[in-house]
Formats: structure tokens, C-alpha cells, sequence
């Protein structure tokens, strides 16, 4: 059940979104004068970049499996959380070369330069805000839809990491999925879909919200509940625009590390 102060954080949210869509001109205006950012990267190198992603940690993941038959299911989610976050960092890393080599002003040219952290704390904070009202709504009306088209037990699924919080309380369970989903995932997914797709689109195509709705696409429907899509495209537009409009990767990383931070303290 919603809280008074529930509703006020959503009104004043709803209320800070409409005053941009008027003042934008419902977005068209936003990115008019968003900087450019430049790269020689090559759209081959997205596969493999998307490959580096995945490919070591499920490799890793299958190897060690094996390994933990008959511990406790919570020792396996644990041993799972620290090979993706070591494959997530490596990733990371490998990213930050390619970009050290392939954008103009290398890392400070892909958006990662430090010295307006604060700013871009406060901005990553303030565009949230805006927009949790809008994806809590698509939440529920994804489950309502979900209810009228498979019956009254339907339920959005939660993340499965998510949903191992609520079984099992052991401290060093929730430090894993705490560091996977606030530092982990933000920096690797930040750095590919914002960083190198997004940038690489745009690159090409010139139309900046263009670039952050097919970037939006591809990031929504790797996950695996397609109930979570519409909220997901949504964020990810946020977090595109933030991009764009700031220049600064870092805000992306903190929007992302953000939600995903939420949600992990709603189920602790």
C-alpha cells in the first residue's frame, strides 16, 4: 500500500517530468545542442565486445558448477555473484582499451573524465526521480494487463537474484548480489550499451534520440523477463538521454547503480 509520502515523491516526480516535456517541446528540443562524441570504432567490433560480455562468465560459471554439487543452493548463488562480477570488471576493463584507442580524447571522450562527479551525481539523482513515477506505473500496469489476459494469480516475476534474497539471509549472500547489481552490472552495461552501442549508432545515423531508442531496444530485450521490458526501454531512455545530453558516461552509471540499488534495499 502506497504511503502519503508515497504519492507526494510521485507527484512531485510527474510534476518536474511534465515542466521538461513542456519546456522541450515533448523532447524534441532536448538534444539539440547535445555534444558529439568521437570514435573510429568499427560496427564489427560490436560482437565481439558483446561476446567478451558474456561468453568468459557463462564459460566460467559452467565450469565451476560442477564443483559446488551438494553445498547449499546459497553458496552457489554466492560463487555465481563473484564470477560475474570478476567477468563483469574484466569486461569493463576490455571496453575501457577499446575506447582508449578508438574515441577522440580516449576515456574523456567516451565520458568518464572526473571532474564534474558531483554534478553528475546530483543530475543522475535528479532525472530518477523524474522518471521512477512512469516505470512504477508500466509496472503495474503490466501486471494488471498480465491478470485481465492470464488470470487473477498472475504475477510479475521478480529477478531470480532478487527473489534468492527472500529465501536465504546469509550477510555474504547479500553482499554479493549488492556489489553484481549496484557496481558490477552499471559500469559493464553502461559502458557497452551507452558507451560503445549507443555512440556507435549515432555515429552513424546523426539522430540522437533515434540512437538512445534503438540502444533502448537492444538493452530491454537482453534480459529475460519480457514483463520487465517496457519499464527496462524506458529507463534506458532515460539513461541514454542522460548521456547524450551531459556528455558524462558517468551519469548513466549512477542512474543505473541507483534503480538497481533500490531495488536490492526493497528486498533486503
Amino acid at each position: 500500500m502506497m504511503t502519503v509520502a508515497d504519492n507526494l515523491f510521485n507527484v512531485a516526480g510527474v510534476m518536474l517530468l511534465a515542466a521538461w516535456l513542456l519546456k522541450t517541446s515533448l523532447g524534441r528540443t532536448a538534444l539539440a545542442h547535445a555534444p558529439v562524441r568521437r570514435t573510429n570504432m568499427s560496427p564489427l567490433m560490436i560482437l565481439p565486445a558483446l561476446i567478451v560480455w558474456q561468453g568468459p562468465t557463462a564459460l566460467a560459471i559452467a565450469m565451476v558448477t560442477p564443483v559446488l554439487t551438494g553445498l547449499p543452493e546459497w553458496i552457489h548463488w554466492v560463487v555465481r555473484n563473484v564470477v560475474m562480477s570478476l567477468g563483469a570488471l574484466g569486461a569493463a576493463f576490455g571496453f575501457g582499451m577499446l575506447s582508449w584507442y578508438t574515441f577522440a580524447r580516449r576515456l574523456k571522450g567516451l565520458g568518464l573524465g572526473f571532474r564534474h562527479l558531483r554534478r553528475d551525481f546530483v543530475q543522475a539523482l535528479i532525472i530518477l526521480f523524474c522518471i521512477m513515477p512512469v516505470i512504477l506505473a508500466m509496472i503495474v500496469s503490466v501486471q494488471h494487463l498480465g491478470q485481465y489476459l492470464k488470470g487473477p494469480d498472475y504475477k510479475v516475476a521478480q529477478h531470480q537474484e532478487l527473489e534468492v534474497l527472500t529465501t536465504y539471509p546469509q550477510r555474504s549472500l547479500k553482499i554479493s548480489v549488492a556489489f553484481v547489481a549496484v557496481l558490477a552490472a552499471p559500469l559493464v552495461e553502461e559502458l557497452l550499451f551507452r558507451g560503445l552501442i549507443q555512440t556507435l549508432i549515432r555515429s552513424y545515423i546523426g539522430r540522437p534520440w533515434l540512437s538512445i531508442g534503438l540502444t533502448s531496444v537492444l538493452f530491454a530485450i537482453i534480459h529475460d523477463q519480457s514483463a520487465h521490458w517496457p519499464a527496462l526501454f524506458f529507463l534506458s531512455m532515460a539513461i541514454g538521454y542522460a548521456y547524450e545530453k551531459s556528455g558524462s558516461l558517468w551519469q548513466s552509471i549512477f542512474m543505473h547503480a541507483m534503480f538497481n540499488g533500490m531495488s536490492v534495499l526493497a528486498f533486503m
